[in-house]
């Protein structure tokens, strides 16, 4: 028998396992098409490929399991209730904050993206993710000075000391 909790279980969405299930796929053809490379060009991008994997099957299996406790406290609880439950986890699922989001929250969140990528071509990996951090944590985190300088020269230290120095994997350098 299945104690009754505090907090009901709730729903799995479709949305999230279609999400899941396209990340797993995007992975997998991703770890496939690097073993066509030579070894020190594939072994990043299967590194990360197969973390996508290993993380998408989690998630997948969280999902299972979320599944069953949303039907063992529905069993238990009763349909009302349920409904109940759904209403209030909608307020504070990921869903509610994307269909929430006005068009002026997509539209920077767009502009941040092409921004990434764009000072990605242009600057190359080394220079682009600890000028991108700081510049995303001022502006769009609303971060102290102090923090956001420390937060980015931490993520372009160990970016350059790990892929630059260390695994001497090749990475994007720009056009600059």
């Amino acid at each position: 028998m299945v104690a009754r909790t505090a907090r009901p279980v709730p729903a799995v969405r479709a949305g999230d396992v279609v999400i899941a299930l396209f990340l797993l796929a995007v992975f997998v053809f991703a770890y496939l098409h690097a073993q066509e490379w030579p070894f020190r060009t594939r072994f990043f991008p299967e590194l990360l490929a197969a973390a996508g994997i290993a993380f998408a099957v989690i998630k997948l299996a969280g999902f299972g399991l979320q599944a069953y406790r949303h039907r063992q406290w529905a069993r238990q609880a009763g349909d009302e209730t349920d409904e109940q439950a759904d209403e209030q986890a909608d307020e504070h699922s990921i869903e509610y904050v994307f269909g929430t989001a006005g068009g002026r929250a997509w539209l920077a969140a767009l502009a941040w993206v092409t921004v990434f990528f764009t000072s990605l071509l242009v600057f190359g990996v080394f220079i682009t993710v600890p000028l991108f951090t700081l510049a995303y944590l001022k502006i769009a985190g609303s971060a102290g000075w102090l923090g956001s300088v420390i937060y980015a020269a931490v993520a372009g230290g160990l970016l350059w000391f790990v892929c630059g120095e260390l695994l001497a994997v090749p990475m994007p350098a720009g056009i600059f």
